[in-house]
């Protein structure tokens, strides 16, 4: 660095008001009491664990997704409040956001994990219903549903989507390149929430053992999906989710962090 360039850097520095370090320390398994945290797609695998280690941690937890009966029996089983929300109406999903901030007193965490796969989609016979169907969940409806809670939130919040290791390999079927969208996603709206204090991440998981994938619990989870030949469990993504959502992680923002035993980064199909 120059002589010029530092007595600018000087100046600036000079101009800027002053900051202390900021150390936020809890006792372990007290880090979320008070906070409020909405799960979409809560009542799958991956949603369901985050939501279940966040109530664990003192969360004040609401889940959501479109099976009201599957919902409440998840919701009681963890110890967390219920709501409908189909990321497909937008209108409706950004009413009950609203509604459920307002009854405890706005949103601290919000965890999207709500999306729709695909299986056996011939990249030939693809029709643009299907290929419209997908978007419109783990697209638009992730768009304008971090949006709705965003609106909500306090400074000091966090955005955590939900996304895929199949984000960072070739992508021509209408999940795979909704993963790809979720990865810009999460940059862009870390870039358009850091001035109101909000951080945005996302996790992007392997395949894991969870029923979208037929996985039933308690079975074998050796698997060819990676070069460690299992699936990866809803525990571990849950528990990065944790830390993204912690005061330990709010410097964190606008990164996609895979968990994939290495399928998406040295391992690409």
């Amino acid at each position: 660095m120059g002589v010029t360039s530092k007595l600018f850097h000087a100046v600036d520095c000079l101009k800027r008001p002053k900051l202390v370090p900021i150390i936020r320390e809890a006792a372990p398994g007290s880090e979320f009491v008070g906070k409020v945290a909405l799960v979409t797609g809560g009542d799958g695998g991956i949603g369901s664990e985050i939501a279940r280690q966040l109530v664990a941690g003192g969360c004040d937890v609401t889940i959501s997704g479109r099976n009201e009966g599957k919902l409440a029996a998840v919701a009681e089983s963890i110890g967390a409040c219920f709501v409908r929300i189909d990321y497909s109406d937008t209108e409706e999903m950004e009413s009950r956001i609203h509604d459920t901030a307002v009854k405890h007193g706005g949103i601290d965490f919000f965890v999207s994990c709500a999306g729709i796969h695909t299986e056996d989609v011939n990249f030939w016979t693809l029709t643009s219903d299907e290929f419209d169907r997908v978007m419109s969940v783990n697209l638009r409806g992730t768009f304008f549903a971090a949006r709705a809670a965003a609106l909500e939130m306090k400074e000091g919040g966090h955005v955590l989507l939900i996304g895929s290791s199949r984000g960072f390999e070739p992508a021509w079927s209408p999940y795979g390149i909704s993963k790809w969208g979720i990865r810009g996603m999460t940059m862009g709206l870390a870039k358009q929430l850091a001035p109101r204090g909000i951080s945005v991440n996302s996790i992007a998981p392997g395949a894991t053992a969870t029923a979208l994938i037929g996985y039933e619990a308690g079975g074998n989870i050796a698997a060819p999906e990676n070069t460690f030949g299992r699936y990866v469990m809803p525990t571990e993504v849950a528990s990065l989710a944790l830390y993204l959502l912690s005061d330990a992680a709010n410097m964190v923002s606008g990164e996609t962090i895979r968990i994939s035993g290495g399928r998406g980064s040295f391992d690409i199909r």
